[in-house]
């Protein structure tokens, strides 16, 4: 009688303890959240697409109301009344003979059309007026086509004379370099006519600055992460994030990459890019007035995987400890310089191209070098009181990429940087790599070197080849083994997503 008594308030009891449970658990995964491979890849991919399709409306907003603004000049009172003024004006082979009067009502004209220009059309570079047999009869900047004819063997390899020559429509000439004016251009036409008798052509002439400040605006893809155009030629139609010099219609892209998404139209693609990074990719074609452009919005596939672990200190860990593992070391001959800057315990130095850093006695303490390659490089003998191992005395890492960052790089070259660390102490490598994931450093950017059989080390870090050599010196023996490490076994060759 008395168990039937307490049978309800034990299953209330057991009850309460489930629901504290959940809630306990629910509680720490929201403190400890645990984010898969697959949804840090689809949340890249969704922030690509939405960057493709942002970047697309503002493009094709930008090209309708530039399209738009064109189309107004043949139906503008000012534009056409001077448009026929200057045409008969230019036909006059004896102006000197022009009343005083006329002329002063053709400058007074001009005059209202250059600030009409400036109040109206000033998104166009330039305007030019062509006849119907390709006499270039005025410009507003005068330039060296001014007073020429499109149709001439000087410019009838242009794509302007070519499209004048084959339409007379109103149609877009795709950007290209136009000598004439020095810089990459693209070409609104508008058919003038006079009571249905065709008379010409306006054209309007703008630069691919204004899609470029479009294109530079995303500020959603990372420290790698870049959006560009590109023409049916495989040329960019905007700049690189990354180069200072301008990759507008200078830089060509690899043929098979661009060609397959041009043939796709829209999707995604893992491919190497212009800058031989492994990057993730979304694209989409689009087509403006019988022009096709490819947008691409990309990131280094690194920087995917970095973020994967640096929200996932625990497959860090694994991964850490499996790359470790599977090192394998090949002892090759070396012949010892003679002249190297020596680095001693609990410091670091600089070295420039052509100098050789060192250091030995590598054993508890920890080897690190960081360099750019052909241009620097640090290297570091690190104590075990320094942070990385989990003191206070020292901070050494810190203050390396302080004063890199600082003195030696832009925030472009700090992915080029490469970070090579030789160490006895898995706990140590652990800290090391949390610490550089932090600082936005990214895991094909790091090296560690651990050699479980050997005692002792030295390291020879030659900076103009970026080429570090270990020498290994194994207990109960007094010679020492030389290891060329190899460049390509970085952290993301063991990080397979």
């Amino acid at each position: 009688m008395k168990n039937i008594v307490f049978l309800p308030i034990i299953k209330n009891l057991v009850a309460i303890f489930i629901i504290t449970l959940v809630s306990v658990q629910c509680n720490f995964n929201k403190q400890n959240p645990e984010i898969s491979q697959a949804a840090v890849y689809d949340h890249t991919y969704s922030t690509l697409d939405s960057t493709v399709q942002n970047t697309k409306r503002q493009l094709i907003n930008y090209l309708q109301h530039t399209q738009s603004n064109a189309g107004e000049v043949v139906q503008d009172d000012l534009v056409k009344s001077f448009f026929k003024t200057q045409k008969a004006f230019e036909a006059i082979k004896d102006k000197s003979k022009l009343p005083k009067s006329t002329l002063a009502k053709k400058e007074k004209l001009e005059l209202a059309f250059r600030r009409h220009y400036i109040n109206k059309y000033q998104r166009f570079y330039d305007i030019l007026m062509v006849d119907t047999s390709g006499n270039i009869f005025y410009t507003i900047k005068k330039e060296a086509d001014y007073h020429q004819n499109i149709f001439t063997p000087e410019f009838r390899h242009t794509p302007l004379s070519r499209k004048l020559k084959s339409d007379i429509k109103e149609s877009l000439v795709d950007f290209r370099f136009y000598e004439i004016s020095g810089e990459p251009s693209a070409f609104f036409i508008e058919p003038f006519y006079e009571n249905r008798k065709f008379l010409g052509w306006i054209v309007m002439q703008f630069s691919v600055s204004k899609i470029n400040h479009i294109f530079s605006l995303n500020k959603h893809l990372g420290q790698s992460g870049e959006v560009i155009l590109v023409n049916k030629a495989h040329y960019m139609l905007t700049d690189s994030r990354f180069k200072p010099q301008s990759t507008i219609l200078q830089k060509k892209l690899a043929s098979n990459n661009i060609e397959s998404k041009f043939a796709l139209g829209k999707g995604h693609k893992q491919v190497t890019d212009y800058m031989g990074f492994d990057v993730i990719s979304a694209f989409e074609v689009f087509s403006f007035m019988n022009n096709e452009w490819l947008i691409i919005a990309k990131i280094n596939e690194a920087e995917v995987r970095s973020n994967f672990y640096l929200k996932n200190p625990d497959s860090l860990k694994v991964m850490l400890l499996k790359y470790i593992e599977q090192q394998k070391h090949h002892y090759l001959k070396y012949r010892p310089v003679r002249e190297a800057i020596n680095v001693n315990i609990d410091e670091f130095k600089r070295g420039k191209s052509g100098e050789v850093l060192y250091t030995h006695g590598i054993s508890t303490c920890s080897g690190l070098i960081i360099s750019l390659k052909q241009d620097f490089a640090y290297m570091a003998h690190i104590s075990p009181y320094d942070k990385i191992y989990g003191e206070t005395r020292t901070d050494m890492l810190s203050q390396l990429l302080n004063r890199i960052n600082y003195l030696e790089i832009t925030r472009a070259q700090k992915k080029l940087l490469r970070f090579k660390l030789i160490t006895p102490n898995k706990h140590t490598a652990v800290n090391v790599v949390n610490t550089l994931l932090k600082k936005g450093i990214m895991i094909d950017q790091i090296q560690i070197v651990m050699n479980p059989d050997a005692s002792k080390a030295a390291i020879s870090h030659f900076v103009e080849r970026d080429s570090t050599v270990i020498h290994w010196q194994h207990p109960n023996s007094s010679k020492k083994v030389n290891e060329y490490v190899n460049p390509n076994t970085t952290l993301a060759n063991m990080a397979e997503l």
